[in-house]
């Protein structure tokens, strides 16, 4: 057992465009549930949204051998970063790291967001924040879209047993929920408390994007509420492959190398326009 540190070289100043690798950690602190590209023109007032499966199994450069991003929760963010920077051709300039604590808080510090299924359905999990729990309450989630508290987004967003399309529905969800978080961000009603609700956000993330930063992506939501969002998702082939710090095999998914081309394209055609 043991403990990971990282250390980050905070960057003060908001280049035009960018891309931010996001994580999402499980609740043990161990696995990385959820992983986004984030690539970001400021000049055009566009932001293309890149899910890759947290299963998804590849190169990673620094130990010479293929393996989950998943399983990466054990090793500093730099090591997936620089193994999805070689996947899609691209130079990732920002992390985040986040955990479910920081979707809960997050949610509740905003008043709530919108969530929209195309189907009813319970949540597999309960409400639980610190484990997989499906003995208590779980959330029902109504056809149609509907405002939700911390803990209820939690469980939507870690539901891939109870939708169609699993995993990769999931990732699609994970989506729509950050995205519904943006917007919420950069709403009016956000506004008013705006200074107050970045000061709760400290300590529920681990970041190289400083605070000054943020801030000015923010006000750059606010003022440019047309910002086109554009999202893909990458997908693969499942399959069944070994694991780096464990003898046994685990479930895995091949890259489809057509979906990745294309993903990587259109972040690196947006990361480029003037």
């Amino acid at each position: 057992e043991f403990d990971v540190y990282e250390e980050f070289e905070l960057k003060d100043d908001v280049p035009d465009s960018f891309n931010v690798y996001i994580s999402g950690y499980d609740y043990t602190g161990k696995w990385r549930d959820y992983n986004l590209i984030a690539t970001v023109n400021l000049k055009t007032h566009k932001i293309v949204l890149t899910s890759i499966p947290r299963d998804y199994y590849i190169n990673i450069p620094a130990y010479g051998e293929k393996d989950s991003l998943t399983a990466l929760g054990v090793v500093s963010s730099d090591i997936p970063k620089e193994a999805l920077e070689e996947l899609f051709n691209t130079k990732i300039d920002y992390t985040v790291n986040l955990y479910t604590e920081s979707l809960v808080k997050i949610v509740d510090t905003i008043g709530g967001v919108e969530f929209c299924s195309d189907y009813d359905f319970y949540t597999f999990h309960d409400t639980t924040l610190g484990s997989y729990s499906d003995k208590g309450e779980r959330v029902y989630v109504q056809k149609g879209c509907h405002e939700y508290n911390g803990l209820e987004i939690l469980a939507i967003a870690r539901e891939r047993v109870r939708v169609y399309g699993g995993e990769r529905t999931r990732q699609n969800n994970c989506r729509k929920i950050l995205i519904n978080i943006i917007h919420k961000l950069a709403s009016k009603s956000t506004l008013i408390n705006y200074s107050s609700i970045l000061d709760s956000f400290d300590g529920l993330y681990t970041t190289n994007v400083n605070k000054h930063m943020i801030t000015e992506l923010i006000k750059e939501f606010i003022d440019h509420p047309d910002f086109e969002i554009i999202e893909q998702q990458v997908d693969g082939k499942d399959g069944i492959s070994r694991n780096h710090w464990d003898t046994g095999t685990i479930y895995t998914l091949d890259p489809d190398m057509d979906t990745v081309n294309a993903a990587s394209k259109k972040i690196n055609e947006v990361l480029n326009e003037k």
